[in-house]
C-alpha cells in the first residue's frame, strides 16, 4: 500500500505472522518509492502497543565483493540498483 499523510513518498508494506507471536501483531516498512530503501518501520505488539524506528542519515560503507558470491536461477533478470542513478521499475 501507500503510506498516508506526510508519507506520498513512501510505500508501506505490513507484513503479519501467519501464526499468532507473542512478540508482534504486524510490522510496516515504510519505503521509499524513488529508492527503495526502508526509511522507518512500525511494530505493533499484541497490546496495540506501536514502537516506530526512523532510519535518518544513512550511510553505507561499501563491503568486499569477495565477501558474497550470487548465481541467480536461469532465465532471470537481474538488475543493479547499486549504481547512482538507478532507480526501482
Amino acid at each position: 500500500g501507500e503510506a498516508k499523510g506526510s508519507d506520498e513518498k513512501l510505500y508501506a508494506l505490513e507484513l503479519t505472522a501467519l501464526k499468532r507471536s507473542r512478540n508482534f501483531k504486524s510490522i510496516t516498512l515504510f519505503v521509499d518509492r524513488k529508492s527503495g530503501e526502508i526509511r522507518r518501520t512500525r511494530l505493533i505488539d499484541p497490546y496495540d502497543n506501536s514502537s516506530v524506528i526512523e532510519f535518518i542519515k544513512v550511510s553505507y560503507k561499501p563491503l568486499e565483493a569477495s565477501s558474497f558470491s550470487f548465481k541467480p536461477p536461469t532465465n532471470v533478470t537481474v538488475r543493479d540498483l547499486s549504481k547512482k542513478g538507478s532507480s526501482l521499475p
